[in-house]
């Protein structure tokens, strides 16, 4: 009997059910789904994902394995923002959507 193997997930059941169940991002708590995000992102080794742009797979393994990642890590974070905001951030990568994120429902920081 053979079985289909999928590759892993970039991210660890714990971390994703501690995910599903944070509140999804509605704009209100942008810093507290940012913090989230990079600590469970951070634990899982895949916080580089959101550091900088991943490019287009090329021919390379290594930059194709990090696009996957980058694509599903996407797909997930869509999953845990308000489909009210979603279609925004649809066709982003996890770089650009939290630079996106910080710049459209971040407070400036007020001055003493």
């Amino acid at each position: 009997m053979s079985s289909v193997n999928s590759p892993p997930s970039p991210i660890s059941e714990s971390i994703r059910m501690h995910l599903l169940n944070m509140e999804r991002l509605t704009g209100l708590n942008c810093k507290e789904w940012l913090r989230n995000w990079r600590l469970a992102l951070s634990i899982a080794g895949k916080l580089h994902l959101t550091e900088y742009p991943i490019p287009v797979p090329q021919e390379q393994v290594i930059i194709k394995g990090s696009y996957d990642e980058s694509k599903e890590i996407r797909d997930f974070m869509l999953s845990t923002i308000d489909p009210e905001f979603r279609k925004d951030f649809e066709s982003l990568g996890p770089y650009e959507l939290m630079q996106l994120v910080e710049k459209r429902f971040q407070k400036p920081v007020e001055e003493e």
